[in-house]
């Protein structure tokens, strides 16, 4: 969100602005490129500097001013999204969401091919819309290991489907454990919550066993109808944890 607003309002400065991200591994580099797209349609092209052939984490942003497309689509938050998708897989019912598919530049956009197919969700997707079918209730498959870092967000979604994900991930060796590990996703600590804290106290009301990463979660299934019942979740004001569970 920093980055996206100095992008956005660059091209009204006095001088040109080159914006250099430093520090490591960009966090949600999605979203940038989200950003620049949108800022092309209305008229401003930000070239992102190639160096030794390679895309730098530099940005120049050109001096004008934005024009109106004559039409301008906004899609639906592929965030949000993650929710309805997830009870479809809990549940083994099936649910569309219009107006997100392989097209969008949003990294949880990704969530229903990278995250719910491999949990055993047969997905239909096209440009623009994507359909989730959930397996019969209780034959989720866990992920193994997963990186979530170019959707963080969605990584809430994941534990709790995670917790009755019990079946074993397809091509696990013989002898090893079944659980979910996400990666990849150390931000989540400092959001508006510790989230992966969050994720961690919560679930172990409903008597799933979890686990803490350098930067991530390991979630331990179990089967839906060993589920403690009657428990009451804190959410820490935090509106993706109260949604994550309440797919739980």
């Amino acid at each position: 969100q920093y980055v996206s607003s100095i992008l956005l309002c660059a091209p009204y400065a006095a001088t040109q602005v080159v914006l250099e991200l430093t520090g490591g591994v960009v966090i949600s580099q999605p979203y940038i490129d989200l950003t620049i797209a949108m800022m092309k349609s209305f008229g401003i092209e930000v070239e992102r500097v190639v160096v030794e052939g390679k895309a730098s984490n530099t940005y120049r942003i050109p001096q004008g001013m934005y024009i109106n497309p004559p039409t301008y689509n906004i899609e639906s938050d592929a965030s949000s999204a993650t929710y309805p998708l997830a009870l479809a897989a809990i549940t083994g019912t099936t649910c569309t969401i219009q107006n997100i598919g392989s097209s969008s530049l949003q990294g949880d956009a990704r969530f229903a091919k990278a995250v719910l197919e491999p949990m055993g969700c047969t997905v239909i997707q096209t440009e623009t819309e994507t359909t989730v079918t959930g397996p019969a209730v209780g034959q989720l498959r866990a992920l193994g290991f997963i990186d979530m870092e170019s959707m963080t967000d969605a990584f809430l979604t994941a534990a709790a489907l995670s917790a009755v994900a019990t079946l074993p991930p397809l091509n696990l060796p013989a002898g090893s454990t079944i659980s979910t590990k996400i990666g990849g996703i150390a931000n989540q600590r400092v959001k508006e919550c510790n989230r992966i804290d969050a994720m961690r106290t919560q679930l172990a009301k409903f008597g799933v066993k979890t686990a803490e990463l350098e930067d991530g979660i390991e979630v331990f299934g179990i089967n839906p109808n060993e589920l403690k019942s009657g428990v009451s979740v804190h959410c820490y004001d935090d509106h993706r944890v109260a949604m994550a569970f309440s797919v739980l």
